[in-house]
């Protein structure tokens, strides 16, 4: 449930463009019953897996196909990351026969990046390009700290429709965004009442 043909179709499309660049294809053949897929020399069998935990996949490279199992979605995308990485490192030669077998340790595996305006702000291609690789790293969480003041404009470090596309390649990737928020210290309960509500609420929706 909830790993429909579609969607696991979309987490491959991310992947498109990083397999071109090692000399590799991925499209569709076809759609066989579990138990029953019968994928050629070259081709790749991908099945969805009750038995494995959301984040876990198998990776099994033979002569005669390569086979990945995932839990769900996640782990489609994490065996599609290490697919990729061992392409790479065997580009040009043949690849030898391998099997992988993965789950992270930790749920959360995450970073802090600093986006407060009194800092050096990255711009919104170098804070994808980032994520990107992060997401490589399987990272699935990035929290944005971010320091409000009493103004009533607009205070984050990049325009809404910016924010959606971060929070879409993020999302994309397997990657939680979260808000970390902060005020000027030392602050006052008085002063704290200068901040408008809106000043919140426009991070909080991200």
């Amino acid at each position: 449930p909830g790993h429909s043909l579609h969607s696991v179709l979309d987490v491959w499309q991310v992947h498109r463009e990083e397999l071109n660049q090692i000399g590799h294809t991925a499209s569709i053949k076809g759609v066989d019953q579990p138990g029953t897929c019968q994928a050629g020399i070259g081709e790749i069998e991908i099945n969805i897996c009750g038995d494995l935990g959301e984040n876990e996949y198998n990776i099994s490279l033979t002569s005669a196909r390569i086979r990945i199992r995932a839990g769900g979605n996640a782990g489609m995308h994490y065996a599609i990351i290490t697919l990729v990485q061992v392409l790479w490192i065997f580009r040009g030669s043949k690849v030898p026969q391998i099997i992988v077998r993965d789950k992270p340790e930790m749920s959360v595996r995450g970073i802090l990046v600093d986006m407060a305006a009194y800092g050096r702000l990255p711009t919104l291609e170098t804070f994808l390009s980032t994520m990107r690789t992060f997401s490589k790293l399987k990272m699935n969480q990035v929290h944005l700290y971010m320091r409000l003041s009493p103004k009533v404009e607009w205070q984050l470090p990049f325009l809404p429709n910016d924010l959606i596309a971060m929070d879409r390649e993020c999302h994309d990737r397997m990657v939680q965004v979260f808000p970390v928020l902060d005020i000027i210290q030392p602050c006052s309960y008085e002063e704290l009442k200068t901040y408008t509500p809106s000043i919140f609420t426009d991070c909080l929706m991200l």
